[in-house]
C-alpha cells in the first residue's frame, strides 16, 4: 500500500509538470557563436566626420540577440556607451558604432563589442575586445584677419580673428604688449566648441573699457596668441588709437 501511495504522487507531479510552461534558465556557459554569427566588416569615416567600426549580426535561430559596445580609456576608465540593438529570430543587420575621436588624447582604446540572449544584458553577456590606436591631430591657432568697428558704447575697436584647429573644449590666451615690451592687455579665451573655427577677440586701446580708463597711444603692438597643445603665435600690428567720442 506504501508502494502504490509513493507511485501515485510520483506520477501525479509528472502530469502536473506537463502543464507548466517551458521555461529556459539562463546558463553562463554559452558561446554567442551558438546563437549568432558576427562578422567585423572594414571600418569607415562618415559623412558626419565619424569614425565607424562596423559589425554584421546574423541570428541563427528563434532567438533574439541583443548588440551594444563601449570604449575605455587607455587607463580602463569608459569613454562613452552605445545602446542595444535587437536582432530577431533568423533576422540579420549590420550596425556602425561611430565616434568622434579628435578631442581625444592619444593612445590605445578599447573598443569592447558585447551580445547577451536577455533584455538585461549586463545579468549574462559576452564580449569581443578590439583596440584603436588613436593619435590625436595636432592644435593649431593662426592669425586669420584683422579689422575694425565702432562699437555701441563708442569705442574704435581693433577685431583679431583667430583660426583655431583641434582646440574644441579648450580656450585661447590673449596678449599684447606695446612697443617697449609692456604687457597692456591680457583675456582668458571663450571655450572652443569644435574643432575647426574662427574665434575672435576686440580690443579698444585702453587700458580699462570705461571713463577712467587710460588711453594708450597709436604706435606698434604685438599680439600673441597661445592655447593648449597648440605653438604660441605672435604678430606685431600698427594700431591706431582713437579717442572715444565725447557724448
Amino acid at each position: 500500500m506504501l508502494k502504490r501511495k509513493i507511485m501515485y504522487v510520483l506520477l501525479s507531479a509528472a502530469v502536473i509538470a506537463a502543464f507548466l510552461p517551458a521555461m529556459t534558465a539562463p546558463v553562463s556557459a554559452w558561446s554567442i557563436s551558438d546563437y549568432a554569427d558576427i562578422t567585423k566588416n572594414p571600418s569607415y569615416t562618415n559623412k558626419d566626420g565619424l569614425y565607424c567600426l562596423s559589425f554584421t549580426t546574423e541570428v541563427t535561430g528563434p532567438h533574439v540577440v541583443y548588440v551594444w559596445a563601449k570604449l575605455f580609456y587607455p587607463s580602463g576608465k569608459s569613454v562613452c556607451t552605445w545602446s542595444s540593438s535587437e536582432y530577431g529570430a533568423w533576422k540579420s543587420g549590420t550596425r556602425g558604432f561611430g565616434k568622434d575621436y579628435s578631442d581625444l588624447p592619444s593612445g590605445k582604446y578599447t573598443f569592447r563589442l558585447y551580445f547577451s540572449l536577455w533584455q538585461d544584458y549586463y545579468d549574462d553577456c559576452k564580449y569581443m575586445d578590439y583596440t584603436i590606436t588613436h593619435t590625436a591631430p595636432e592644435a593649431s591657432v593662426s592669425f586669420k584677419s584683422y579689422e575694425t568697428y565702432y562699437d555701441s558704447d563708442g569705442y574704435y575697436m581693433h577685431k583679431f580673428n583667430i583660426q583655431c584647429k583641434n582646440l574644441k573644449g579648450k580656450a585661447m590666451t590673449i596678449k599684447i604688449y606695446d612697443s617697449d615690451g609692456y604687457l597692456v592687455y591680457q583675456m582668458e579665451g571663450i571655450k572652443r566648441e569644435t574643432n575647426n573655427e574662427v574665434g575672435f577677440f576686440g580690443w579698444s586701446g585702453y587700458s580699462e573699457r570705461s571713463a577712467y580708463g587710460a588711453k594708450y597711444p597709436s604706435g606698434s603692438y604685438t599680439v600673441t596668441i597661445s592655447a593648449p597643445g597648440a605653438k604660441t603665435i605672435e604678430k606685431t600690428y600698427s594700431l591706431k588709437i582713437l579717442e572715444k567720442p565725447r557724448g
